[in-house]
This record gives C-alpha cells, structure tokens and sequence, in this order.
C-alpha cells in the first residue's frame, strides 16, 4: 500500500496542526518499515493505554519513546512509515502512517514521540532552502525545492549557462551564459535582460547588497572581469583576468573577489567595487600539466581561508589575510573540479573525477588535511554544495569533461547516494538560497 494513502485513510494528520501527507512525504529521509512483534512488555503497554503490540524497527535510528500501534485487527504485518526525521538536535520523531487490513483503519498512537517528531518536522522545513541549478545542455536555470528535491521551475536563460549568483531576497539572479548574462526574475520566471559580453560567462558572484553582479567573461580578446548593475544592465566597472575563471568568490564582507584563472595557473584578488587588483598568485603545486589547473574554490564562512584541489595529489590553503600559500600532500589521485566546506570549516568535500564512471566524493579534515572517508558516487560530477544542515551533499552531473543529466544527492551519515532530475540536460553550476 502507498504510504500516502495510509497516511489520508487513517485519519490521523487532519487534527494535527494542518499538516498534510504530502508535506510529509516531501521530507522523506530515510523510510522505514515496521513489523509488529509480540511484546514482552504487554503489562506495560497496557498499563499505558496500548495493546500488547509495539512497533519494532527493522532498519534505521528509532526514538528512546515506543511507537505503539492498537489495532482493530491484530493480524495487520506491517505499517509502511512515511517519514523518519531528526531535528537539528538530534531530537529524534517518528511520523508512522497507517495501513488498512480488511477495509478496517489502524489506529496509530504516538506518545511522547509527538512533540519530538512535530519539532524535527518543522525544524527540517525550516532549514529546507531552493536550489538553483543551470542546465548548461539545455540552456534553463531549474529552481529546485530542496525538501522534496522536486523542479519548481525552468528558465530559459541563453546558451550554455555556466553559474548562477542569487540576491539575498531571493528575487533576481545572475546567469553567466555563452553570451555573457542574463538577469533573472526569479518571481515571475522571467528573463528581466540580456547582456552581450563579447565572451563566454563564466564564473559569477553577487555583491551581499544585490546590487551588482561580477562575472568573469572567457573572449577572444583577453578575458574580463565585468561589474554589471544588476538592475539597470549598465557595466560600471572591468578588469583584464587570466584566462577562463571557473569560479568568482566573493568575501564575506564583500571587499574582496578572489577568482581562481584556470588556463593561467593562478588567482587573482580584486578589490571591490573599484576593481583593483591587488595581486596575482601563481598556482602549480601539481605541476603545469593540461589537467593540473585550479578550478573551484572553497573559503571558511568567516573568509580567512581558502582551499583549492589539484588532481587529487595537492590541496592548496591560502591565508587570505597574509596571501600566503600552503599545500598539503593528498593521496586520492583523481581529477577533481567541485569543493566544499562545512558551516564549522572542519570539514571539506571534494567531487573526484575518473573519467570512467567512477568518480566519488572525499571528506578531508581540515585540521590534518587528512582523507577521512571516501563515497563512490559510481559517475562523475562538476560542483559540489551542502544542505544548510550539513547533512546532505548535492553534486552536479554536467562534468565539463563528459558528465550526466542529474543531480546527485548523498546522505552524508549513511553515505547513501540518490539521483534526481533537473528538468533539463548537463546540470552545471549549483547555488542554495532560500
């Protein structure tokens, strides 16, 4: 039986702060299956109101409160459970759906488990966010539902749309694309202007006012990078960059852009909003080979460092306050684009590539620079982001090199891995906002 129909048949969710099943099953972590089981404890249970059935997990975490079922009918073998999720204290809730058996609803009862699983079920709602994902084989921006991983809309945004940078009130965007760039409103699902670079966009970040957008264009002439007011199309300012910058980070505090330069082994660091180069940093700790350049980059959330991956055998760190460069020795010996960083800046993630399949995705310590586990992933992937509890990764399919149409999501206790679509073909660039 469909665990959404259990849920609608028994009844239960219409007196329970108008939650529904289909909010429910959009925060499906990890189902469960339950059996019940003769009790030892059925004095108990009885003395508790319940009959002498409990429900006993077979798979997964359960909470230190019993979820009892009484039945009308006592042969019922099991109860599909819609939901199991954990709050960001790791108070645990169990949301158990009913099942029929011979056309008569079983009654589900939860005791102290209520409040718990009421709690976690908001707090997930509350730090579920949007992806915004760019389809670079279709040319679409694809906003995403993080809860229930589910495409809310598609945008068409150009050719070859590259990244996406998203105003903190989550009206407008900025998508690099073959172009140059083009401004999105995000609430009307429109493209709001259309911005002829002379190049190819690449990366791309927005300034924390919303204001401007900074994005590194790849041309023929020498590659820019460009200040666009974003809500007027004007260009206010331009740099000459190395050649063909994957990504453009920008500071928390918002006064300094760092933009690792590909074809050139390097990255540069601009002042903002003048553009002002204040240096140039070169970067060959794997050597000058075509697949030793940098790509991506991940900074601390307090901006006092950055780290960057060199085909799995270096892992530069950049003290931004001194501009000194350190590397440190890796063993994973794949090619890798997609960085991460955790909130506490313990953790980072990096997308190993093997250009046969077999990428995966390495958690390194940043305290030890050490590898402390490694997820196959079974395909290769571009970027790489966490959910803002830090508990799932989401990593892109469109690998520049090859790649697939779909978004892979892992679970990053249990290490499983799931794939879902993105409307569209090659997702590329990836952002979470709300």
């Amino acid at each position: 039986m469909a665990a959404d129909a259990g849920w609608e048949r028994s009844g239960w969710l219409s007196g329970h702060s108008g939650l529904n099943s289909r909010a429910i099953q959009s925060n499906i972590a990890s189902p469960l299956k339950i059996k019940l089981q003769s009790n030892a404890r059925a004095e108990e249970l009885t003395q508790s109101g319940f009959s002498d059935k409990e429900c006993t997990a077979l798979a997964g975490p359960v909470s230190d409160a019993s979820c009892c079922v009484q039945s009308l009918d006592l042969g019922c073998a099991e109860v599909l459970v819609s939901s199991w999720v954990e709050s960001s204290s790791s108070l645990a809730g169990t949301l158990v759906a009913g099942a029929l058996s011979k056309g008569q609803s079983v009654r589900i009862f939860l005791t102290s488990v209520i409040g718990a699983a009421l709690m976690a079920l908001a707090a997930f709602s509350a730090a579920a966010g949007t992806l915004y994902i760019t389809n670079r084989g279709s040319g679409e921006l694809a906003i995403l539902d993080e809860s229930s991983l589910t495409v809310r809309t598609l945008i068409g945004v150009g050719g070859r749309p590259w990244w996406v940078a998203v105003t903190p009130d989550a009206k407008s965007a900025c998508v690099s694309n073959a172009r140059g760039l083009a401004v999105v409103d995000l609430e009307g699902g429109t493209v709001e202007r259309r911005l002829d670079l002379g190049g190819q966009g690449m990366g791309v970040a927005m300034s924390p006012d919303g204001v401007f957008c900074y994005v590194a264009v790849n041309r023929r002439g020498g590659d820019r990078l460009v200040a666009v007011e974003r809500t007027t199309g004007q260009t206010r300012g331009n740099l000459a960059i190395g050649k063909r910058a994957f990504g453009v980070y920008l500071s928390p505090d918002g006064r300094m852009l760092y933009v690792p330069e590909h074809d050139a082994f390097a990255l540069s660091v601009i002042e903002v909003p003048r553009l002002v180069k204040r240096r140039t940093i070169p970067l060959t700790p794997a050597g000058g080979g075509a697949y030793d350049k940098p790509h991506y980059l991940a900074m601390s959330n307090d901006g006092a460092r950055l780290y960057l991956p060199f085909q799995g055998r270096t892992l530069v760190e950049i003290d931004t306050a001194s501009l000194v460069v350190t590397a440190k020795h890796l063993a994973i010996n794949a090619h890798q684009h997609g960085i991460t960083i955790s909130a506490d800046g313990t953790r980072l993630y990096l997308a190993n590539s093997a250009f046969d399949g077999t990428g995966s995705l390495s958690e390194i310590d940043t305290a030890t620079f050490r590898e402390l586990r490694r997820i196959p992933l079974g395909k290769d992937h571009e970027q790489v982001i966490l959910s803002a509890d830090g508990r799932r990764a989401y990593l892109t399919g469109g690998f520049a090199l090859g790649g697939h149409d779909e978004l892979t999501v892992v679970d990053l206790k249990s290490g499983e891995v799931n794939r879902v679509s993105t409307g569209g073909r090659r997702p590329f660039g990836i952002v979470r906002g709300p």
